[in-house]
């Protein structure tokens, strides 16, 4: 996880390493044979975008940590869609997803 500076209006995107292939270019490789391992993606927060600043107070102040830990993991699953990838883990992401809007809608 990483800190940017340069992201505006998203909460966060993922990102190749420093010295890494591009993250479309990595796909592309991978899809016709060319790469071997694939690099781990970098997941870039916006330190100042609402969602993170209230998902940190929310942590600090011991509210309810399930949901903060369910919208975490809900960022990076959003990073990844951004970046053409599915989440991880469909069915862990539709119950996140399930109880953070039961917990809005109530």
């Amino acid at each position: 996880v990483k800190s940017s500076d340069r992201l505006a209006q998203s909460p966060a995107c993922l990102i190749a390493p420093s010295f890494g292939p591009d993250r479309r270019l990595e796909r592309i490789l991978a899809a016709h044979g060319h790469l071997k391992s694939a690099s781990k993606p970098i997941l870039e927060v916006n330190p100042s975008h609402a969602l993170v600043t209230t998902l940190a107070a929310r942590f600090k102040s011991d509210a309810d940590k399930g949901l903060v830990e369910d919208a975490a993991w809900l960022l990076y699953d959003e990073a990844r869609l951004m970046d053409g990838d599915a989440p991880a883990d469909a069915a862990a992401f539709a119950a996140r997803l399930t109880r953070v809007l039961t917990k809005a809608a109530g």
